[in-house]
């Protein structure tokens, strides 16, 4: 009698949390690996700050140079690399948008400059040629529910 119990009480748990999902809309985390963040502070002729962003690189071997993956302004600290011991890595973790962006790094430099090295990286490869970093659609249900099971493997044993 107690086991019918648990399963009734587990099933309307699970229906519980299917249909608040329906009406909350809940954000995936979209994960990516890079081989270096740069945390670059760009200032103009005068020495005056402009903007801070957050630029993460992929090794091109084939070249043997670092290529621009993608950038974002840093909005706030939650953008700044933070290492993660053991892992022996850094990473970075901030809502883009609507979704959740976990990006795990390699090796973290940070650089003041007048030249911004994005836009300098757009001469050597344009734009359109860059490896995104992944995108909302790129998160699928499957993905989702794997880092559900996860996050709650073993609460309530």
């Amino acid at each position: 009698m107690r086991g019918t119990a648990i399963t009734v009480s587990l099933c309307i748990m699970a229906a519980c949390v299917v249909a608040a999902r329906a009406v909350v809309p809940q954000p995936g985390v979209a994960r990516d690996r890079v081989d270096l963040a740069e945390v670059q502070h760009y200032y103009d002729g005068e020495g005056r700050l402009v903007f801070d962003q957050l630029i993460l690189w992929r090794w091109n071997t084939d070249a043997a140079r670092y290529d621009c993956q993608a950038w974002r302004l840093i909005k706030s600290s939650a953008m700044l690399p933070r290492r993660d011991w053991g892992a022996d890595e850094y990473s970075v973790t901030w809502f883009d948008g609507e979704l959740l962006r976990d990006v795990r790094v390699k090796q973290v430099r940070e650089t003041w400059s007048q030249v911004d090295s994005e836009l300098a990286d757009r001469d050597v490869l344009p734009k359109e040629c860059r490896r995104e970093l992944t995108t909302a659609r790129d998160v699928s249900l499957d993905q989702l529910q794997k880092q559900a099971a996860a996050k709650w493997k073993g609460v309530g044993q």
